[in-house]
């Protein structure tokens, strides 16, 4: 009975160790498991970041990006074409402007009968200016000259000015504020499209890199399952080590 006793004992505590030692060899297995899936998924995980520089990589999104950017830059090509066009006409408006009020002042007789004028003040100066000089005429003399001259300067400058802009006419002032307000929206507008047409080659590298990063993100999904799953067999492994005991064997009756 005592031998039979000590076999059972025996028997018994023989399973447990080969029992015991099978889960810690699992146990061993399932941390290396564990281990090797965690430094996966964190170097996956800093691919991404690394692709994706922080930014939303969703080929859906990126494709929504690029045809808004597109929109916005052919809106802005039309827009500036639109301002350059009236720019030009503006320019050659003004031009034709000016060519029309000189024609107006060059065939007015009364402007032209100033200019006479004025042109005969000033000979009569420079023979004024000899004699002052030669000491036959005095300041007073050149002095009466000079402002003749200034007066028939003003009287011609404001014939030409009425000549030239008549009430109802053409404002060259309000013709040269439209063409700079359109100056200042052609180069705003170039400005735009240099910046969208930028924005527009990012987008487009950034839709090269989903690719990769579509795939890598389905891996690292992947890698993300294989850790759950050696993280619970690890987390059962222990439970079952930390719950089986050591075989006891009691003989009811025995001394």
């Amino acid at each position: 009975m005592i031998a039979l006793i000590d076999n059972l004992r025996s028997a018994l505590s023989g399973a447990f160790d080969q029992y015991s030692t099978k889960l810690n060899k699992q146990l061993r297995l399932a941390d290396e498991e564990t281990a090797r899936a965690e430094h996966e998924l964190v170097q996956m995980q800093a691919r991404l970041r690394s692709i994706s520089g922080s930014r939303d990589l969703s080929r859906n999104v990126i494709l929504g990006d690029i045809s808004s950017l597109r929109q916005k830059l052919q809106s802005t090509i039309m827009k500036r074409a639109s301002d350059e066009s009236l720019y030009e006409a503006t320019t050659r408006q003004i031009a034709e402007e000016q060519a029309r009020r000189k024609k107006l002042v060059e065939d007015d007789p009364i402007t032209r009968e100033f200019m006479s004028i004025l042109d005969v003040h000033e000979r009569r100066l420079k023979d004024t200016q000899k004699l002052y000089d030669a000491g036959r005429a005095s300041a007073a003399d050149l002095e009466d000259v000079r402002e003749k001259i200034i007066r028939a300067r003003i009287e011609l400058a404001k014939r030409q000015e009425e000549v030239s802009n008549p009430p109802g006419g053409i404002v060259l002032s309000s013709l040269n504020n439209d063409l700079a307000d359109l100056s200042t929206k052609v180069a705003l507008a170039r400005q735009e499209i240099n910046s969208f047409e930028k924005q527009l080659k990012e987008a487009e590298e950034l839709l090269e890199k989903a690719d990769g990063y579509e795939l890598l993100s389905l891996k690292a999904d992947i890698a993300k399952q294989n850790l759950e799953e050696a993280l619970l067999w690890r987390a059962r492994l222990g439970r079952n080590i930390r719950s089986i005991q050591p075989p006891y064997v009691t003989v009811i009756g025995a001394e």
